[in-house]
């Protein structure tokens, strides 16, 4: 069993340091901005109200971020005390950026202006752009970075457990042949994915515009949807289009591994493993991982999703 020691931040300047958690789960999603950390331990008395959370795997920080929820049960073994946690992404996703149109925008003119000053480190790759980018009223400082980010790159904006804003990094491998798997499940949804989305740039235009995937098409998936996307730039649109059919794509192919032990894995690493009898690795990625503690041991569960080649089309038909 890993030694996993939490390290509970008050608001009055003072660290307790939980040594036996009587629980954990840390939970890490590529589609979500935020890492979540459920805790409990016992205590004598009331653990006094706590601002940030560390979490350290075999003295390795595995997380640090804001504390959202305390709750606190009278046991006859004492106060059995409960902690919701988010990773330090959440002082961006808690924000609300400043609306603005830039006529030049870089990854460094928006972490200056959306992150810089909540003591960030910007890790991101130096990307601008000709085009216009519009950050509207009510957008999260996260949002204003992630999205021109993730139009750029086609991936989202992670913050690591040292403040690091980065995207995630498409070389790193895991190779689960030197892992004990404890259970393996692989899925094919057909009911995820999108064929064609009809679409127009005009308010007044029909829907005479299609952006369709010929390899799902092949596969024999038809399933169509509408959207308007005449408010947005010129530049985004094919992009916001393709980012619609491969969200849903992605959920088309998945593979799940439940591995002993208290593992640590980069989101988006490439999955490496002997084929087994139901279906080979290749193109898998990860996108979901859980460590859980507790009294029977720990383990880690890994979702993986397949990246499909869309092979899409843009074309205009009545």
């Amino acid at each position: 069993m890993a030694e996993i020691t939490a390290v509970l931040h008050g608001i009055d300047g003072k660290t307790l340091n939980i040594d036996k958690p009587l629980k954990m789960e840390l939970a890490s999603d590529m589609d979500a901005a935020c890492d979540g950390l459920r805790l409990y331990f016992l205590q004598n008395g009331i653990t006094p109200e706590t601002d940030r959370v560390t979490v350290f795997i075999d003295k390795n920080k595995v997380f640090d971020g804001v504390c959202d929820r305390q709750e606190y049960q009278r046991t006859n073994d004492g106060v059995l005390t409960f902690i919701y946690a988010r990773s330090g992404a959440a002082v961006l996703v808690d924000n609300e950026a400043n609306p603005a149109t830039y006529i030049k925008p870089s990854t460094q003119v928006l972490f200056h202006e959306e992150a810089k000053k909540y003591s960030f480190k910007n890790m991101l790759p130096d990307l601008a752009s000709a085009h216009e980018y519009s950050v509207e009223k009510g957008t999260s400082c996260y949002g204003a970075i992630n999205q021109f980010v993730k139009t750029s790159t086609g991936l989202p904006v992670r913050v690591t457990c040292n403040g690091e804003l980065r995207i995630p990094a498409a070389g790193e491998i895991i190779n689960l042949e030197s892992e004990t798997i404890i259970s393996e499940k692989h899925c094919i949804n057909r009911s995820a994915p999108i064929t064609q989305i009809d679409y127009k740039i005009s308010n007044d235009s029909p829907y005479i515009r299609h952006f369709k995937s010929r390899t799902l098409e092949k596969n024999g998936i038809s399933r169509a949807r509408k959207i308007n996307i005449a408010s947005l730039p010129e530049w985004q649109r094919e992009y916001t289009l393709y980012d619609r059919l491969k969200k849903a794509a992605g959920e088309y192919y998945s593979a799940e591994f439940v591995i002993d032990g208290a593992h640590s894995f980069e989101l988006y690493s490439k999955l490496v493993c002997k084929p087994s009898g139901i279906t080979d690795c290749d193109g898998y990625r990860l996108w979901r991982s859980v460590i859980s503690h507790g009294e029977s041991g720990d383990i880690t569960r890994l979702t993986f999703l397949k990246e499909t080649d869309l092979k899409e089309v843009n074309y205009v038909a009545e």
